[in-house]
């Protein structure tokens, strides 16, 4: 399940009126008293939404995400994982993919290419040993090089047909491949990497060349998962990385159904994603590697995801609510209470960096399918406990909180997070906590702090500026917020996320309306309601200006 920030414009977002907004305080133009205080009461701190969820990756498998995953924190882990590597190359080449796993596309970027500069200088491209050559080669793929990758893990097959990890890497470059070859420039589309063989035609769509290309390529991608399967059958990582094939391979077709126009693409696709015959490889992958928190995940995400495959639902779209656990038999749910019950005794049992990993999967799993708030809580409270640095963690967890109306937890869990690092993010995390319990002096305290941290971060000036509306109408008051309104426009400029679309239209809306500009309160307010129907806040706001 995704939850995503979608990018937009700040459509009308009127410079011109917050331009005049101080003049007003000078024309006196005040809402009505008794407005003036209902709308105080309607002033909320800026709305945050977050990627939060859990997704099969045809690279990365189960991958659980935040957007303000902390990357110092990650490097840190991943340094302390790579000591004691021989050779520079061989870390930097592990470094790039132990990145890309964790989704941080522009770091794994930068190890690998020291990666290949480092290979290079060691005469990779001339070298007989076909590990030497199958790191080479990952690192090229890594770099979306994907010409120079085929050729030298082809080069890394021929020397070593029996060895399944070269065949596992050229299956992984091919289907990379033939996904960059059909995705426009920056799209991800689940792979990292949007560069294909040839030219695209005029219109930027592939050439029909271009698509029967990238159709073999993914259909050699499986044929070398299943070399590669038939010579390991007992490895979980041969039968996950053939089960990743599959989905690519799938995706792959689905892409090209798209562009060719076929009608109900989207449900075939998801009938051709979530296969039992894929899932045979993630249960087999988790069987194997019992100790693999994310290979367990996997495989209990796509059997509910098979299930609501077959029963015509929305694979991803049917997880995070109450009926998601309800609308699965009997034996989906046997097996998922026993990837749970391997979770726990993981997360039990490891040391603290692999535990925090099974608890917060086993909190994703309680949330996403079970629904279980108050035990999804639970298991990430002791992932954040265990590993203090894992933000993902920390924002799933505050989410799960907040959905179980937790709010007296929440205020001390938000406590500890700006304790472990303190940033703007963070800090309103808190000033909303307090919010919630309606500390509006707290709050407001908070909000100065974030601000204090980053004058230019905008999420921190629409932040004090709300706290500021919230807390009091004096014509100070007024002017700093007004002042802060303008100053986020400005840094927000003609980029602005949604999140920060929606939130700069609401607080400018209100603010207004206390100023008793009415008709440009109503513009705001209107056009918000347009972006999202369903703001009661909004709604109220208008009725107040009725």
């Amino acid at each position: 399940m995704t939850f995503r920030l979608s990018r937009s414009t700040t459509g009308v977002l009127l410079s011109s009126l917050l331009a005049g907004l101080l003049l007003a305080e000078r024309a006196q133009a005040v809402a009505p008293a008794s407005h003036g205080e209902r709308l105080r009461r309607l002033a909320r701190m800026p709305r945050l939404t977050f990627e939060l969820g859990a997704e099969i990756h045809p690279v990365r498998g189960f991958a659980v995400f935040s957007t303000s995953a902390s990357v110092a924190h990650e490097f840190s882990e991943l340094d302390r994982a790579l000591r004691g590597e021989p050779q520079e190359h061989e870390r930097q080449a592990r470094l790039g993919k132990l990145y890309r796993r964790l989704g941080r596309v522009d770091r794994a970027g930068e190890a690998f290419a020291r990666a290949v500069d480092l290979y290079r200088n060691q005469g990779a491209e001339v070298s007989e040993d076909w590990e030497v050559l199958t790191n080479y080669g990952e690192a090229l793929a890594g770099l979306n090089r994907h010409a120079e990758a085929e050729r030298v893990l082809r080069r890394a097959v021929a020397l070593a047909p029996g060895q399944c990890r070269c065949q596992t890497a050229l299956g992984e470059a091919l289907a990379a491949q033939a996904m960059a070859v059909l995705l426009p420039a920056g799209h991800s589309g689940g792979i990292a990497g949007v560069t294909g063989r040839g030219e695209a035609s005029e219109s930027g769509r592939p050439t029909p060349a271009q698509v029967e290309g990238a159709e073999r390529l993914v259909d050699e991608a499986l044929a070398a998962h299943d070399r590669a399967v038939g010579l390991a059958p007992a490895e979980a990582a041969t039968h996950f990385g053939r089960g990743l094939g599959r989905v690519a391979r799938a995706r792959v077709y689905g892409l090209v159904g798209l562009l060719e126009g076929e009608e109900d693409v989207v449900g075939r696709m998801n009938l051709d994603l979530y296969t039992r015959t894929t899932l045979a490889d993630f249960v087999a992958a988790s069987r194997l590697g019992r100790g693999d928190a994310r290979m367990l995940g996997t495989a209990a995400l796509f059997e509910v995801g098979v299930t609501h495959a077959e029963q015509g639902r929305d694979p991803v779209g049917a997880l995070g609510t109450p009926e998601t656990w309800a609308g699965l038999a009997e034996g989906v749910r046997r097996s998922v209470r026993g990837v749970m019950a391997q979770l726990e005794e993981l997360g039990l049992g490891a040391e603290p960096g692999p535990a925090a990993q099974a608890f917060e999967v086993l909190g994703l799993l309680q949330f996403l399918v079970v629904h279980d708030l108050t035990g999804a809580a639970a298991s990430l409270r002791q992932a954040q406990q265990l590993d203090p640095g894992r933000d993902g963690v920390w924002e799933v967890l505050i989410y799960g909180l907040t959905m179980s109306r937790r709010f007296g937890t929440l205020v001390g869990v938000c406590q500890e997070l700006v304790q472990t690092r303190d940033t703007v993010r963070h800090r309103v995390w808190l000033a909303k906590a307090h919010e919630r319990l309606h500390q509006l002096d707290p709050m407001l305290e908070e909000a100065e702090r974030a601000y204090a941290l980053n004058t230019d971060d905008v999420l921190a000036n629409l932040s004090l500026a709300a706290a500021l509306l919230r807390t009091g109408d004096a014509d100070a008051v007024l002017g700093r917020a007004a002042g802060l309104l303008l100053r986020a426009e400005r840094l927000v400029g003609n980029k602005a996320t949604r999140d920060q679309t929606l939130n700069l239209l609401y607080t400018r809306g209100l603010f207004l309306g206390m100023l008793g500009q009415v008709d440009a309160a109503r513009a705001n307010l209107r056009r918000l309601l347009e972006l999202d129907p369903g703001d009661g806040d909004a709604r109220a706001v208008l009725e107040v200006l009725e």
